[in-house]
């Protein structure tokens, strides 16, 4: 099995997070008195201290403890630049899973240069219509071992990339086992579609096109294009802007 880094825990505290939801920032009252498990992260200059599974959250222009047990959803991204699409994606996941749903930026990245202290504050100063997790989770792996028993909001070719033993060095077995670690974590993928481009017809991929083993089938689950359509990219948005 995959074995991932060990996560510390902070105390049980009551209502620690009943302002952010009774602020109406997640628009779900009723999640307002929930208790939840928390760390607190040290905060430098107002970025995370360097321990790679540090969190933190942004909300109302500043950092604060975040918990690393939520009831809530979490949509990923590096949101260069956040965009109406990222934005009704939430809503549309939020009504669909009827929970709230927050954003997370990790300042570590796979194929992506780290984001600097400057660059990260640069993000987080985007209009945002939810709180931000900060993070060094660039994996999927480090992001359930920080967040268990949480639903993941993530696009199509984030879904194909998990599932593809490519990015495993081509190892079915690999892929497999993080497959099963997802389980184990009892973490989901909430699967939004896109419009794939090569297909002549421009034809909508969705969940249903992706190739996925029986046994790991429970783990992701569509989000229907009936509640959430979007065929603008993050990249063609900046393409647009020069």
């Amino acid at each position: 099995m995959v074995r991932c880094p060990a996560v510390s825990a902070g105390g049980w505290l009551s209502g620690l997070v009943s302002r952010w939801f009774s602020s109406g920032v997640f628009g779900f009252a009723e999640h307002a008195r929930f208790r939840q498990r928390v760390r607190f992260c040290q905060c430098s200059m107002g970025v995370p201290s360097d321990h790679r599974d540090s969190v933190c959250l942004w909300s109302g222009g500043q950092y604060g403890p975040a918990p690393d047990r939520m009831d809530s959803a979490i949509l990923p991204g590096s949101f260069n630049p956040i965009h109406d699409g990222h934005r009704r994606l939430r809503q549309a996941a939020a009504e669909f899973l009827k929970r709230p749903v927050v954003y997370e930026l990790s300042r570590h990245n796979v194929d992506k240069p780290d984001l600097s202290e400057e660059q990260t504050r640069q993000r987080l100063q985007q209009p945002f219509d939810a709180p931000v997790l900060v993070t060094r989770a660039a994996l999927f792996t480090q992001k359930a071992a920080l967040f268990p028993g949480c639903w993941f909001v993530v696009g199509f070719d984030t879904a194909r990339r998990i599932l593809d033993p490519r990015y495993c060095g081509g190892d079915r077995r690999k892929r497999d086992d993080i497959l099963e670690y997802f389980g184990a974590q009892h973490v989901r993928f909430l699967v939004a579609g896109r419009l794939d481009p090569a297909q002549g017809s421009g034809a909508f991929r969705t969940c249903r096109h992706l190739t996925i083993d029986r046994a790991f089938r429970p783990l992701f689950v569509e989000l229907p294009e009936s509640k959430f359509r979007l065929d603008v990219s993050s990249t063609e948005i900046r393409r647009r802007r020069g």
